[in-house]
Formats: C-alpha cells, structure tokens, sequence
C-alpha cells in the first residue's frame, strides 16, 4: 500500500495532518500531539487509514476537527468519535 502523509502548518493553532491519495493515521502522531498538549486537525482527499492501535480516547484527545472527502477504514467505535469531529469543523 503506498501512503502519503503530510503535516501541514496553515494559519490556524492546530497543525494539520493529511494530504491526496492513502493517508495513515497512526497511533504514533496522535499520541505526540497529546504529549506536547496540541490538537490537530485532519484533512484528507482520499482515503483515511487508521491505525488498528488508536482508541478512541486517544482520537478525540488529539483531534480538534475533521474533513474527510472519500473514504474512512477504522473500526467502529473510532467511526463514532471521527463523525462528531467532522460535525466540528
């Protein structure tokens, strides 16, 4: 699977994690945003790929906001939390 992911700085507080094509969210990303007490924001154009190992705790502690134009692969209960963050945005 090839997979794209960029970190974008816009003129916002939050950094931004997304980009075009497969974009992996990993547990990795989410857990230092919340370590250096950030939220981030995600945008994507594609398709979203989370990290079997993210809970949602640990995504709606990270995630300010969400815009997803394609397709999200996450299990369910993480479908949930990323559903109120793209009502968010």
């Amino acid at each position: 699977m090839h997979e794209q992911n960029r970190k974008i700085q816009f003129d916002s507080e939050n950094p931004v994690i997304g980009g075009i094509g497969i974009i992996r969210l990993s547990c990795g990303e989410l857990k230092e945003a919340v370590k250096k007490s950030q939220k981030v924001d995600i945008m994507v154009t594609g398709l979203l790929f989370a990290d079997k190992s993210i809970t949602p705790e640990l995504l709606d502690a990270a995630v300010e906001n969400m815009k997803v134009y394609g397709k999200i692969q996450a299990k369910p209960e993480l479908l949930s939390v990323m559903k109120k963050k793209m009502r968010n945005s």
